[in-house]
């Protein structure tokens, strides 16, 4: 979860047992919304799936190893994230959509171009 908001936590919670939405039916954008409340405080998020290929991880600095001290460990992996707004519907326009778009479009200006392709223009 992305949420609008600064939580002065940095360890695991149990975010399924505290944390609930529900679908509200709508669509914004051919997102699904979603409802929630934190704090008292409504929500309305879309969850979104992360591009082929890429993954997200949740990091945890390792123990002190002499060898290594920057070294991290995986604590959990996801393929989605939903993220949230204050009292405004989600939309493609909002900061994580385009970070999100930016990894297909970093892919695509990125990819390697053959002598046939340049060829062909």
């Amino acid at each position: 979860h992305h949420l609008p908001c600064s939580i002065a936590h940095n360890g695991p919670a149990n975010v399924s047992a505290y944390f609930g939405s529900k679908s509200t039916g709508a669509k914004a954008d051919g997102m699904e919304i979603q409802e929630a409340a934190f704090r008292g405080r409504r929500l309305v998020g879309s969850t979104l799936p992360l591009p082929q290929n890429h993954r997200g991880f949740v990091l945890e600095k390792a123990p002190s190893n002499p060898d290594d001290p920057d070294e991290w460990v995986v604590r959990s992996e996801f393929r989605e994230i939903t993220y949230w707004n204050h009292d405004t519907m989600p939309s493609l326009c909002d900061s994580l959509p385009r970070c999100i778009d930016w990894l297909n479009i970093s892919a695509a200006i990125h990819k390697p171009v053959t002598t046939d392709q340049v060829a062909s223009v």
